[in-house]
């Protein structure tokens, strides 16, 4: 009996102390395991707890990630840089403490930041976004757009011709919010 009793609890425990973040893209996994201030104890996994109390700049350009699943972890980070990669989406809603976010030529098709109301700076340049959704970035201060998409047809739909706003105050009017986000219309130019 003093067995089972001693093996349910060395379960339990190591069931609550130690869980791993799952982390499916293996170049994304790989970009946090070799970063000594991530992987403090030089295994082959990130655990929560190594996540969530690093506070330093994540991220990695060039590095061919296609999922940020497990980004949601590092709820303590203010800056993410993933510039350069193959992502058609990021969800960010679990990173409450973001307050820049570099996306610069993905393949994004859709971002969630509808979380971040910290974030100050967001660059999504050259991406597939046809729509962002800023209602809750009240603290934005710096946005940058600039994507031209080619599609079918020989169609060029411009997003926002060449755009850097420096939103200058925090108490924008909300009508002036919605109006930058309608601004997304596509301005369709055909042969």
């Amino acid at each position: 009996m003093k067995r089972i009793l001693l093996l349910i609890t060395i379960c339990l425990s190591s069931m609550s102390f130690g869980q791993n973040v799952n982390i499916p893209d293996p170049n994304f996994k790989a970009s946090l395991l070799s970063n000594p201030n991530i992987n403090t104890n030089g295994d082959t996994e990130i655990q929560v707890s190594e996540a969530s109390s690093y506070d330093d700049i994540l991220g990695c350009f060039s590095c061919q990630i296609s999922d940020l699943t497990g980004v949601e972890y590092f709820e303590n980070v203010t800056n993410m840089q993933f510039d350069q990669n193959l992502l058609t989406s990021a969800d960010f809603s679990g990173c409450a403490a973001l307050e820049s976010l570099s996306l610069y030529s993905n393949n994004l098709t859709s971002i969630n930041i509808s979380q971040n109301q910290r974030l100050k700076s967001l660059d999504v340049m050259s991406n597939d976004l046809t729509a962002i959704n800023l209602t809750n970035n009240d603290s934005l201060v710096l946005l940058n757009l600039i994507t031209i998409v080619i599609q079918e047809k020989m169609k060029i739909i411009i997003l926002l011709d060449i755009v850097i706003l420096h939103l200058l105050s925090q108490e924008l009017d909300m009508r002036w919010k919605e109006a930058l986000i309608f601004s997304l219309v596509r301005l369709n130019f055909m042969d």
